[in-house]
C-alpha cells in the first residue's frame, strides 16, 4: 500500500493536506503512512498554516491557469468567439460560454464536472449527485461493472 518509498519506511516525511472532507480511501491511505513513521497532518485551511501546503497550492493553480489559458485558445472549445474565461462558475463569461456550449447539443467536454451545481442546473438536474467510492475515471469502466460495483 505504501507508494511513496521502496522500502515502506517513512521516517522525516511530513504529509500536509487541507482538510476538505478526504472520504474513507484517502484516510486508510494516510493512516498507513502515518503508521510508516510519517507525519500526516490534515487539518482546514492548511495553506494558511504550513508553507509546503501553501507552495502547493501556488503551484497547483498556476497549472490550473496554463491548462485554462490552453483551453480558452483552443477554437475546438469556442461557440461563436466565446471562450470558457476563468473556468469560475461566478465568471460571467463562464456562464456564457457555458450556456451557449449547452445550447449547441454537444455533450460536455473534459474539463467539465457535471457534478457541479451550475451544470446541473443548466441540465434541469434538481437531485444530488451520487459520488462514486473510490473516485473512479468512470470511462474505464463498463456499465455493468460500475452497476455491480456500486450495489
Amino acid at each position: 500500500m505504501l507508494y511513496l518509498t521502496r522500502n515502506g519506511s517513512l521516517p522525516d516525511t511530513r504529509i500536509v493536506l487541507d482538510d476538505y472532507g478526504a472520504g474513507f480511501h484517502l484516510n486508510k491511505y494516510l493512516k498507513a503512512l502515518a503508521e510508516a513513521g510519517a507525519e500526516v497532518i490534515k487539518t482546514s485551511k492548511a495553506d494558511d498554516i504550513y508553507l509546503e501546503s501553501r507552495v502547493a497550492s501556488l503551484i497547483a493553480k498556476r497549472e490550473q491557469q496554463k491548462v485554462l489559458e490552453a483551453i480558452s485558445r483552443n477554437p475546438e472549445f469556442q461557440i461563436d468567439g466565446i471562450s470558457i474565461g476563468s473556468g469560475n462558475a461566478g465568471d460571467p463569461n463562464t456562464l456564457k460560454w457555458l450556456k451557449a456550449w449547452k445550447a449547441t447539443g454537444q455533450q460536455w467536454p473534459w474539463f467539465v464536472k457535471r457534478s457541479f451545481k451550475t451544470i446541473r442546473e443548466i441540465e434541469g438536474i434538481t437531485q444530488e449527485p451520487k459520488k462514486s467510492y473510490p473516485p473512479i475515471k468512470e470511462g474505464l469502466l463498463s456499465k455493468e461493472f460500475r452497476d455491480k460495483f456500486e450495489s
